[in-house]
């Protein structure tokens, strides 16, 4: 619980911050587009009156559309604000607004003769960085970097998402990979979602939307968390790499004792009777170690040497 908590958290957080950045107004129709198309419910009223109405339970993008619908379409435009339900504090915004409004749904791309349709126009250059910021804020989600990282983006029909999906990996963003973003779609249940997993590309994505404050939260706790899995990546394989020289070395001391029975130790040439003297010395230590104790002594054995001359003691107790 804690978990959905804070993935909710966050995303509230960037649907806020996008409701409330400064757009253009050809960027302010693609927010309208994205949002109504992805997440504000809005219905005509009877027999295809003139009468539209979307609602949402976020504030600041029922006053951008009502804004765009006002100033950008002259639509006899207002708000109505209501509870959810009597047992929760959940205000629903219902914009309403009266006019041509089939002919402004169309301009939208929202529906064309009633239909949802496909985009075009609000994926080129003066509208598209409004219009995926609506479709997030209608429908976007954004897990907690502090558990994993993944963005994805809801909508009802898969030509449309993969539409979206080709737009956004074809963008040039100041980003090296020439794979761009990477952004894949997969059908669940009812929907089609737009999403992506690589965390760099998802810092990248938000500093293009313009979400600079939660771009920085993310960055922050992603390198954070970064430098901690490198570190303890670093102290397994640390551990990992002792208990292998532990039990190398423990077999090593068992040949020794077993040569040391048939051989006395001044059989052997100096730098194995040095070798053999260090192992018993040091019984822990990796055949790294063992070369540099040796170099140290003024002896020469790589770590190919040392396992070469364990291998030929083992020759002589077979």
């Amino acid at each position: 619980m804690a978990e959905q908590n804070a993935k909710i958290t966050i995303a509230k957080q960037l649907k806020s911050e996008l409701s409330n950045i400064q757009y253009s107004d050809t960027e302010l129709k693609g927010l309208v587009s994205g949002f109504v198309r992805n997440g504000g419910t809005f219905s005509l009223g009877a027999n295809n009156s003139s009468l539209l109405r979307i609602k949402t339970e976020i504030a600041s993008a029922a006053r951008i559309v009502y804004k765009v619908f006002k100033n950008a379409y002259k639509l006899d435009t207002h708000i109505v604000y209501e509870n959810n339900n009597k047992f929760s504090k959940k205000i629903v915004y219902t914009v309403v607004a009266s006019g041509n409004v089939l002919d402004i749904v169309e301009d939208l791309e929202i529906r064309k003769d009633l239909m949802e349709c496909n985009v075009e126009k609000m994926l080129t250059l003066p509208y598209i960085r409004g219009f995926i910021a609506g479709c997030f804020i209608g429908s976007g989600s954004l897990s907690d970097p502090n558990k994993s990282y993944y963005i994805e983006i809801s909508f009802n029909d898969m030509e449309v998402a993969n539409t979206v999906k080709d737009r956004l990996n074809s963008l040039y963003l100041d980003i090296d990979d020439l794979e761009h973003y990477n952004w894949k779609t997969i059908q669940r249940r009812n929907h089609a979602v737009l999403y992506m997993k690589k965390s760099e590309y998802i810092s990248n994505f938000l500093s293009y939307l313009g979400a600079t404050n939660i771009m920085l939260q993310f960055e922050t706790i992603r390198i954070e968390r970064d430098y901690y899995n490198n570190e303890n990546r670093l102290i397994i394989c640390d551990s990992h790499n002792y208990s292998k020289a532990a039990l190398k070395g423990q077999e090593n001391i068992e040949l020794i004792n077993k040569v040391l029975k048939v051989r006395s130790l001044e059989y052997f040439d100096p730098k194995v009777q040095a070798l053999i003297k260090l192992r018993l010395e040091f019984p822990d230590a990796s055949y790294s170690e063992l070369s540099d104790r040796l170099r140290q002594m003024g002896l020469s054995m790589s770590k190919s040497s040392i396992n070469n001359a364990f291998n030929k003691l083992k020759e002589i107790v077979k």
